[in-house]
């Protein structure tokens, strides 16, 4: 069925070790101000978690959102650092229209944790 888009890749799955960072990187990326994401997006990330998080499934809304410098930290793999910005991605979504200033917190927040991604600009201008 033709190459791998680049762009979009695989899915990455975070070993079971890593999976409350990549959790917690993902709210941490949309939280500001102590306001995180709502019900509609933590049942989405938890439908995601327990889909393919299998019989290491984390509950989401136990999981503390984590700061940048920690993902950066634990998190090492830059495909796994991307997969993460997929999902950010993914909720902004389903937040839109996405308040420009969490929409500068979470891209500050993803370059802030490696990750280096293009197309961030590009979907939200899409939305």
């Amino acid at each position: 069925m033709g190459r791998p888009n680049r762009l979009m890749g695989t899915l990455v799955l975070p070993p079971p070790e890593l999976a409350p960072t990549f959790i917690g990187g993902t709210l941490g990326a949309l939280t500001l101000d102590g306001v995180g994401p709502g019900d509609l997006q933590l049942d989405l990330l938890q439908a995601v978690v327990d889909r393919f998080g299998g019989a290491a499934a984390h509950p989401v809304r136990e999981v503390e959102p984590c700061d940048a410098s920690t993902v950066r930290e634990r998190i090492t793999d830059p495909a796994l650092l991307h997969q993460l910005a997929n999902l950010v991605i993914v909720l902004e979504l389903t937040l839109h229209p996405l308040a420009p200033e969490l929409e500068r917190h979470a891209e500050r927040f993803l370059l802030e944790a490696g990750v280096h991604s293009s197309y961030l600009s590009i979907v939200r201008d899409t939305a």
